[in-house]
């Protein structure tokens, strides 16, 4: 029973830490549009990469990874570096 405990504990500070950036990116677009200076630790955890849940295969998120590279390009938009590492990957 404590391992199930520890198991569900870390699935939920994972799902927490994505919550925590997806909010960092939020924040950032809404200042970037009302013209406000974003602090540097909320650039800096808005720029992580959202953990994947657990049940996702690897192929999967390198493939999103790819997708993001290329629609990025052709937006003319700047990739993190965490995507193009990912996009990387051998599959």
């Amino acid at each position: 029973m404590i391992g199930r405990r520890a198991k569900r504990k870390s699935e939920r500070e994972r799902d927490e830490e994505g919550v925590r950036i997806m909010a960092a990116r939020l924040r950032c677009t809404t200042d970037r549009r009302l013209g406000k200076e974003t602090p540097d630790w909320v650039v800096e955890l808005a720029a992580k990469p959202i953990p994947a849940p657990k049940d996702v295969d690897e192929e999967v998120r390198v493939w999103a990874a790819r997708l993001r590279c290329t629609t990025d390009r052709k937006l003319g938009k700047q990739t993190p570096d965490w995507v193009k590492e990912l996009a990387a990957k051998q599959l």
